[in-house]
């Protein structure tokens, strides 16, 4: 279980940087929560009713965090990124709208060597229009 490796005062920080930094108001945080959990939910294909049964959850349970009648427990919010297979951080980073996908690339670009790696990020920024730094 990777969760269980997250320093809670490092998911708590960034929550908070989201909050005030970003300028997130608390109502805003609670919109954040349910349109990030539809979309990543949605990007790997399960239903509200099929994530909830496999949290052994209520069948509804998924579907009521998405419509905004609860609000999941810090435990349940746990089980829902265990579940999507990502982290807090990950959920709650707007910018990146493939975050499993996204961690699987870093991990296999940690095994590269440099000059691999180095050939990597060229052709990525070649692709984005920059120049390799």
């Amino acid at each position: 279980m990777f969760l269980i490796d997250i320093p809670l005062d490092k998911w708590y920080n960034h929550v908070i940087y989201h909050l005030l930094v970003k300028g997130v108001s608390c109502v805003n945080y609670e919109q954040l929560l349910i349109k990030r959990l539809a979309e990543l939910r949605q990007k790997q294909g399960v239903s509200a009713r099929d994530m909830s049964q496999s949290m052994n959850q209520n069948v509804n349970y998924i579907n009521s965090i998405e419509h905004g009648k609860i609000t999941p427990s810090m435990k349940a919010f746990f089980g829902v990124c265990e579940f999507l297979n990502i982290t807090p951080k990950d959920f709650f980073d707007v910018e990146n709208s493939q975050p499993e996908r996204l961690n699987a690339l870093i991990a296999t670009l940690k095994k590269l060597d440099d000059e691999s790696l180095n050939l990597i990020a060229g052709v990525a920024e070649k692709m984005l229009g920059g120049t390799a730094e």
